[in-house]
């Protein structure tokens, strides 16, 4: 795989982490992000970068959407925890 073929993948798969975050599919999202660890521990084995600048920018800009990834993911977990912690207050006025 060439440096294009690459990074055309890793921006894929990072859509497609994108497309299952916002479908809130948590499990295709993990599926997803170990096929993008697989690519990159493969680059890493066979490809050893020669220093190309655009190549460690791309990479850079990549990471960069992988956090905002992972900020989005905590956002979603986030409101989960709030709309449980509501719902067991509410149960709570049932206790006896």
């Amino acid at each position: 795989m060439n440096k294009t073929e690459f990074i055309t993948t890793l921006y894929a798969l990072n859509a497609d982490i994108r497309a299952a975050i916002a479908d809130g599919n948590f499990d295709e999202v993990r599926r997803i992000d170990g096929r993008r660890q697989e690519l990159l521990h493969r680059l890493a084995a066979e490809e050893a970068p020669d220093g190309n600048e655009n190549f460690f920018e791309c990479l850079e800009g990549f990471s960069s959407e992988v956090a905002e990834n992972i900020k989005q993911v905590e956002k979603q977990f986030a409101g989960f925890s709030r709309r449980a912690s509501g719902k067991f207050k509410v149960l709570d006025g049932y206790r006896i």
